[in-house]
C-alpha cells in the first residue's frame, strides 16, 4: 500500500513520460467503455445496463 505523497509522485512520473497528458480520473477520459450501447459512467446497475431483464411471472415481476 502506497501512502498519498508516493502515489503522487507515481502518478506525476507516468504523466511525464508517457508521451501524452494522461489522467488519474476515469471521467475524464474520452471514449469510455460501453455495455449494451450504455456508456459507463457513474455508478450503474445490472438492469440499467441491460444485463438484468424484468420477467412477469403469475403476477411477480423477477429479475432475471
Amino acid at each position: 500500500m502506497y501512502d498519498e505523497e508516493t502515489y503522487a509522485a507515481c502518478m506525476a512520473y507516468i504523466k511525464k513520460h508517457s508521451g501524452g497528458q494522461g489522467t488519474d480520473d476515469y471521467d475524464d477520459l474520452d471514449h469510455r467503455p460501453k455495455i449494451e450501447g450504455v456508456t459507463l459512467t457513474g455508478n450503474k446497475t445490472a438492469s440499467d445496463l441491460g444485463l438484468l431483464k424484468d420477467v412477469e411471472v403469475q403476477g411477480s415481476v423477477l429479475l432475471i
